[in-house]
C-alpha cells in the first residue's frame, strides 16, 4: 500500500474544484484504491518508485476521463455513459475477471462450431468428386442423400455447440446485456485484458486475413490444371473451404478478447462487430455460405452452368450484407426503444 504523500496530494489537487458530497467521497475512495493498485503492480514489475508515481498520475490525472466509471458525470457536468445506469449493481472486478475466464473457455467451442459451419459441404463435395473422377455417371442416389444428411448433421452440431457456449454463459447475461454500473476498477480489468493480447490478436488477425485472401488459389490452380476436369475444381473448393475454417479458427480463439474488454467497458471503443446481435440472424449467418455453396454446385453440375453460376457469389454477398443491413437495423431499433423506457 502506498502512504498518502504518494497519491494525497493529486487526490487532493483533483477533486479540490467540486463539493464534497458523498458521491465524490466515495469516487475519491474508489479512485485511490485503483491509484494505489497501479501503483504496487508497477513496483512488482521493478518500476522505480518515483516513476511509477509520476505513471499513475499520468494515467489517472484527469476526472473527466474516469467520471463515467466512477458515477460523477453530474457532479463534472460530464454527458453520462447511457449504458451504466445507477440502478444496475455494481461490476466488481473479480466478476469481470470471472466472464472474462469464461469467456476465454468458451472461445474453443465458438471456433469448432464455425469452423464446422464452414466445413460442413465438404462430404458432399468430396463425394461429388470422387463419384466424378471415377467416371460415374451423376452422383447415386444413395450417396447424394449421405452427403446431405452429413452435412445437416455436421450443421447440427455446429449449432448444439452454440447453445452449449449460451449456456456456459448464461450466468453473465447481465454482463453481455449491459446491465451493470462500470467501475474504475472493472475498467482496469477491461484495459489491462486487451493490452494483454493485443500483439496476439493482431498476429492472429495477419495470419487469418491472409488465409481468406488466398483461399481462392486452389480453386483457380486447379481450374488451370484440371481444363475441363470438374472433379479437380470441386478438390480446389474443398481446399478453399478449409482455409477459409482454418483462419477462422485462428481469429475467433484470439478475438474474444476484444469483445470481452468492449462488453466491460459498456462504451465500445474497440470494435468487435463480427456477430450479429440477434439470435435468428445468428443462426443465418451461420448456415448462409454452406447453403450457397450447395446451390452453386448443384446448379454446375445439375445443369452443366459453370459459366453462369459464378454470378452466384455477388448476389449471395449483397444478400448478406443486407443481412447485417437488417440486424443493425433492428439493434439500433432495439437501443431507441430501450432509452425511451
Amino acid at each position: 500500500m502506498c502512504s498518502k504523500s504518494h497519491l494525497g496530494v493529486p487526490l487532493d489537487t483533483l477533486f479540490a474544484p467540486y463539493p464534497n458530497s458523498t458521491n465524490m467521497q466515495r469516487a475519491r475512495l474508489e479512485l485511490r484504491d485503483m491509484m494505489e493498485d497501479k501503483f504496487n503492480d508497477l513496483l512488482g514489475q521493478g518500476v522505480p518508485e518515483p516513476e511509477a508515481v509520476g505513471q499513475v498520475i499520468a494515467e489517472f490525472g484527469s476526472l473527466d476521463e474516469v467520471a463515467p466509471a466512477l458515477g460523477i458525470d453530474a457532479e463534472l457536468g460530464a454527458v453520462p455513459n447511457t449504458r451504466s445506469h445507477s440502478t444496475f449493481p455494481t461490476l466488481q472486478p473479480e466478476r469481470a475477471r470471472r466472464y472474462a475466464e469464461a469467456v476465454r473457455g468458451s472461445a474453443l467451442i465458438r471456433a469448432v462450431s464455425t469452423a464446422l459451419f464452414v466445413l460442413s459441404p465438404v462430404p458432399l463435395l468430396g463425394l461429388i468428386a470422387v463419384f466424378d473422377r471415377s467416371g460415374a455417371d451423376g452422383l447415386p442416389n444413395g450417396a447424394l442423400a449421405a452427403g446431405v444428411v452429413t452435412l445437416l448433421v455436421i450443421v447440427t452440431m455446429g449449432l448444439l455447440l452454440q447453445v452449449r457456449r449460451g449456456a456456459m454463459l448464461e450466468e453473465f447475461y447481465d454482463i453481455e446485456s449491459g446491465e451493470f454500473t462500470r467501475t474504475s476498477r472493472s475498467d482496469a480489468v477491461a484495459h489491462e485484458l486487451w493490452d494483454d493480447n493485443r500483439a496476439g490478436v493482431i498476429r492472429a488477425r495477419m495470419i487469418s486475413v491472409g488465409l481468406w485472401v488466398l483461399s481462392p488459389v486452389p480453386v483457380l490452380l486447379f481450374s488451370l490444371l484440371g481444363e475441363d476436369n470438374g472433379s479437380l475444381v470441386l478438390f480446389g473448393v474443398i481446399l478453399t473451404l478449409c482455409m477459409v475454417a482454418i483462419g477462422l479458427v485462428i481469429a475467433t480463439l484470439t478475438n474474444w478478447t476484444e469483445g470481452v474488454a468492449e462488453t466491460l467497458l459498456a462504451d465500445p471503443e474497440i470494435d468487435d462487430d463480427d456477430e450479429p446481435s440477434n439470435p435468428v440472424i445468428r443462426v443465418i449467418t451461420a448456415v448462409y455460405w454452406p447453403v450457397v455453396v450447395v446451390i452453386l454446385l448443384a446448379w454446375s453440375f445439375i445443369w452443366d452452368a459453370w459459366g453462369i453460376s459464378w454470378l452466384i457469389w455477388p448476389i449471395a454477398g449483397v444478400l448478406y450484407g443486407a443481412v447485417w443491413a437488417l440486424d443493425g437495423a433492428m439493434t439500433s431499433h432495439r437501443e431507441r426503444e430501450s432509452s425511451r423506457r
